[in-house]
């Protein structure tokens, strides 16, 4: 079975299982660093050469020249011949690297999420300065993170390589899922077996129907971690107490959990807007490298947990509850 995952020009994964064996052909995506779970090197065949190039439709990057050179270098009727070095052949191509993989292992199953893991680990020259810490979280992402996640999208904002497309691109997952809230409300008083995607699909396609997005984003945030929320409050220069007046006096108090996560959700909105809009209003955004990593790092850590307590209901069908269900998401599925 092959199946290939193209990103790019030149820079293409493909995955071929041959029954309970499991292989990876990256073509321009170098190895640095640790290889992910689960994955190690090994050799690179012919027939791995051969499958990993037709399924992903490679492109030669030699001259005519060279190829006819190493076509011709060998052939049938040669003494001792007993086929092309697959080594000459495989240099007439993007350069290649060959690993194996254990199904054991949940996010090998998706491409993307493989391709994620390879790809993170190979942007230590890039444009923008991610931190160890922030490419851990990457890791930690793509390898353990809910199977829900749309994967694809935030590989597309790592070759953007600006802070800007990786914080709009992560927003962008959240934003897939905020009818959930609202759409499981209905259900619970509208029984349909459809899952609550479809049932906003139908909503904003024949009503045109959608959430209020700053609503929308405070409702999922509160459902996250309170410790979370409160660290993203730090992390922002939020206000966690807030001054009443009781009885003539002013009385200062933590604020509730609900209006931290609302408060998390109306800046990083704000952040959003100024980003995607450009009317006088809207502000530049200018933050230090430094307080990128730190927010992408928060914007990960909210997708991740927002999609394992909303991702069962929203895209399966038969779940009747519109709450999130908690769900564990070991990187090792035989553990």
């Amino acid at each position: 079975m092959l199946e290939a995952f193209l990103l790019g020009r030149r820079s293409r994964i493909v995955k071929i299982t041959h029954g309970d064996e499991l292989y990876f052909c990256l073509f321009g995506i170098p190895l640095t660093g640790d290889l992910p779970d689960g994955i190690e090197t090994t050799d690179l065949t012919p027939a791995l050469l051969t499958c990993a190039v037709l399924e992903a439709k490679v492109l030669p990057i030699a001259t005519g020249l060279e190829i006819k050179d190493a076509i011709e270098s060998e052939y049938i009727g040669t003494k001792d011949y007993c086929g092309h070095d697959v080594n000459a052949i495989s240099k007439l191509f993007p350069p290649l690297v060959v690993v194996k993989g254990d199904s054991n292992y949940e996010f090998q199953h998706d491409l993307q999420r493989v391709m994620g893991s390879f790809l993170v680990r190979s942007l230590n020259n890039q444009q923008i300065e991610l931190q160890e810490e922030t490419i851990d979280t990457f890791i930690t992402f793509f390898e353990a993170g809910s199977a829900y996640i749309p994967f694809g999208i935030i590989i597309r904002s790592l070759i953007s390589v600006t802070w800007e497309g990786l914080f709009l691109d992560a927003y962008r997952c959240i934003e897939q899922i905020y009818s959930c809230i609202k759409v499981g409300e209905l259900r619970e008083d509208w029984d349909s077996e459809k899952s609550l995607r479809q049932l906003a699909e139908l909503l904003e396609s024949h009503l045109a129907w959608r959430p209020k997005e700053d609503d929308a984003f405070g409702s999922i945030l509160e459902k996250c971690d309170p410790l979370g929320i409160k660290d993203a409050c730090t992390l922002l220069e939020l206000p966690t107490e807030e001054t009443l007046s009781e009885n003539g006096l002013q009385v200062t108090r933590p604020r509730s959990d609900d209006k931290l996560a609302r408060s998390v959700a109306k800046h990083l909105y704000g952040i959003r807007n100024n980003l995607v809009h450009y009317r006088p209003v809207h502000e530049l955004i200018k933050k230090s490298d430094d307080e990128w990593n730190s927010i992408i790092r928060l914007m990960l850590g909210f997708v991740q947990e927002s999609y394992s307590l909303f991702g069962p209901n929203f895209f399966e069908k038969k779940i009747s509850s519109g709450l999130p269900l908690a769900q564990e998401n070991p990187t090792n599925i035989s553990a």
